[in-house]
């Protein structure tokens, strides 16, 4: 199975949930925070038209694909990873281990009405999740230091965030060494959106798109 497709220039993870959840684990041991964030196929139309957003993709320590669509314009056409990526079971099996290990978990989105709705949401996945509260950039006024000293104060095992894009990146980029959680992981500020509902004219443009540009690389 290939372990990395490449895209339009960016390279992707293509694990499987269990190969996936031992790289997590892993970051759960480490002493710097771990980046991990989800690739759909809208991401890739946003990184095509702006550079922050692909070289935040290209930093991640574990890019998520989300789409069953990218993978098959990669050729990884692996019944496994398609069946996984249709029923998002990287993302349950994600929560459920941080519910079941106890590890504490702390929000990062654009308003506090957001935070919110995806708290319910997240709750609704696993009920056991211990969600230790947010932060609001926009009702705080992008200060990045009160959220960095936040986030510091309380010490969360994990930072699960729905910032948009290019924002999200910028805000790594600053801060990402300087926060005590062990990982962030980015849901997209579409979490909760069925991404399928992109307009089949965008999702052939993109298609089109990566299979001209498209290298795969990786073992069997």
């Amino acid at each position: 199975m290939i372990k990395k497709i490449e895209i339009m220039g960016i390279q992707l993870d293509n694990y499987t949930v269990q190969e996936a959840m031992e790289q997590v684990e892993a970051y759960l041991e480490n002493t710097v925070m771990n980046t991990i964030g989800s690739v759909t196929m809208e991401t890739l139309v946003q990184a095509k038209e702006n550079g922050d957003i692909k070289a935040g993709i290209k930093e991640l320590d574990l890019a998520i694909v989300e789409d069953q669509e990218i993978l098959k314009a990669a050729g990884a056409n692996s019944p496994q990873r398609l069946k996984e990526t249709a029923e998002q079971q990287f993302f349950q099996e994600f929560l459920r281990r941080t519910a079941q290990e106890g590890r504490t978990v702390y929000l990062f989105g654009k308003t506090m009405e957001q935070l919110e709705g995806v708290k319910r949401q997240l709750l609704e996945y696993d009920s056991g999740l211990s969600i230790l509260g947010g932060f609001a950039m926009e009702e705080c006024g992008e200060d990045y230091e009160s959220a960095v000293n936040e986030v510091n104060s309380i010490l969360p095992d994990i930072i699960l965030s729905v910032l948009p894009s290019p924002g999200q990146e910028y805000f790594l980029r600053v801060n990402k060494g300087k926060m005590n959680a062990k990982i962030w992981y980015g849901l997209g500020s579409g979490f909760g959106r069925q991404h399928n509902g992109l307009k089949g004219l965008v999702k052939k443009i993109i298609h089109k798109e990566m299979l001209r540009s498209m290298r795969c690389k990786g073992e069997n």
